[in-house]
C-alpha cells in the first residue's frame, strides 16, 4: 500500500488540528466497522495507521485483535498486557476485560500524539508509573497544543 504510517508522518512533528481531526475521524470510521463485526483491534497506535498517498486512512495490523464473542483474553501467555504501552487503556494494563472502549481510549492517545508530537504517557506496563500515574497524570501538552484549545475548555 502506497503511503506512510502515522509514526513516519509524526517524525516531522505534530499535525495541524484540522488534519489530526480528519485522520482520527477516519480511524473511528474504520473501528466502527470492525466493532460492528465484533472485532476489537487492541493496538491502535501511529505505526498501525497508514495515511495513503490519496490522504485516506487505513487501520492495519489486526494481529492481536480479538473477537468480542471469544472468551476474554486479558494477557498474553507470558503474562504481559497485550498492546503497546503508551496506548494501553487502564483495563489492559490491569489485565481486565477489554472491549471496543479499549480502542476508543487508544484513539484518544493517538489524537493527543497527533496534536502534540508525543504520546500522553510513557513507561512500560510493568512499571509502577503505568498503574499509578497513567490514569491520573498525563504529560502536560506543549504550549502550542494548549493555545489551540477552545476558550470554554481553559
Amino acid at each position: 500500500m502506497a503511503g506512510q504510517t502515522l509514526g513516519q508522518v509524526l517524525k516531522d512533528g505534530a499535525l495541524p488540528v484540522a488534519q489530526a481531526a480528519d485522520i482520527v475521524g477516519q480511524v473511528l470510521e474504520a473501528l466502527d466497522h470492525s466493532h460492528r463485526h465484533a472485532i476489537v483491534h487492541r493496538d491502535i497506535k501511529p505505526a498501525n495507521v497508514m495515511l495513503t498517498d490519496g490522504r485516506k486512512v487505513k487501520v492495519v495490523d489486526f494481529g492481536i485483535a480479538k473477537a468480542l464473542s471469544e472468551a476474554v483474553t486479558r494477557l498474553t501467555g507470558t503474562g504481559v498486557a497485550v498492546g503497546t504501552p503508551a496506548y494501553l487503556a487502564p483495563e489492559q494494563i490491569n489485565g481486565a476485560e477489554t472491549d471496543h472502549r479499549t480502542d476508543l481510549y487508544a484513539v484518544g492517545c493517538l489524537l493527543y500524539e497527533l496534536l502534540t508530537g508525543r504520546p500522553p504517557y510513557t513507561g512500560t506496563p510493568r512499571s509502577p508509573s503505568c498503574t499509578s500515574i497513567w490514569p491520573r497524570n498525563p504529560c502536560r501538552p506543549p504550549g502550542c497544543a494548549r493555545s489551540c484549545r477552545p476558550p470554554w475548555t481553559r
